[in-house]
């Protein structure tokens, strides 16, 4: 898979689209220094499963962040009659980040009601992408190995869940939805409000263009 054809292919569409305005950009459009791996997984001890792997052999890392001001752009019908911008980010953690991502979240914010056991898995917990504030999905470490299977753990819960995709497919919804804001949350609870006003705006600011 082309990975970098395939960001490049979802900048173009923010770029050409009227109703969308890039904020922030920083993409790091070639691979991972070959030196700089291999002292990360001497130093993390942990292998990579072949599609994250490569995702990070043809990129470094990706900060997207756009905008649709619904103020400015009145041909955007609106959801709600009160909204005002729509947004969207798309945040993939450098190799290293990532390998050390629950570093992070080791806060009473996130765990701070995690039973025992759920406290051992947090430490083989980690991330790929850094874009919402109040669910994180991610994967555990297993025998010193990414799995590929995601599971994800919200603000003030317990502990974690199983996700009901693998990592392969996270990552097409993650292009799909364009990185639009709550879309880690609305993609694992379809049927809440916010998930229809994603999959609405989502229509409405780039499928009807």
């Amino acid at each position: 898979m082309n990975i970098n054809q395939k960001f490049e292919s979802l900048i173009k569409e923010l770029e050409k689209n009227d109703s969308v305005k890039i904020e922030n950009l920083s993409f790091g459009n070639t691979p991972t220094n070959e030196t700089l791996k291999e002292i990360i997984f001497e130093d993390t001890n942990i292998k990579l499963f072949n599609f994250i792997s490569n995702i990070y052999d043809q990129i470094s890392s990706l900060r997207l962040k756009w905008k649709c001001n619904l103020i400015e752009k009145t041909y955007v019908k609106k959801y709600d009659s009160e909204d005002e911008e729509i947004f969207g980010e798309i945040n993939i953690l450098s190799l290293g980040k990532m390998l050390n991502s629950n570093k992070n979240i080791k806060s009473e914010y996130w765990i701070g009601n995690f039973e025992k056991k759920e406290l051992e898995s947090f430490e083989n917990f980690r991330y790929f992408e850094n874009g919402d504030e109040f669910i994180k999905i991610g994967f555990f470490i297993e025998e010193k190995q990414l799995s590929n299977e995601m599971y994800f753990i919200t603000a003030g819960e317990t502990g974690f869940s199983k996700a009901p995709f693998n990592f392969k497919e996270f990552f097409e919804l993650m292009l799909k939805c364009k990185g639009y804001l709550g879309w880690q949350y609305n993609i694992l609870f379809p049927n809440t409000d916010n998930a229809i006003e994603m999959e609405y705006y989502l229509n409405e600011i780039f499928e009807s263009k």
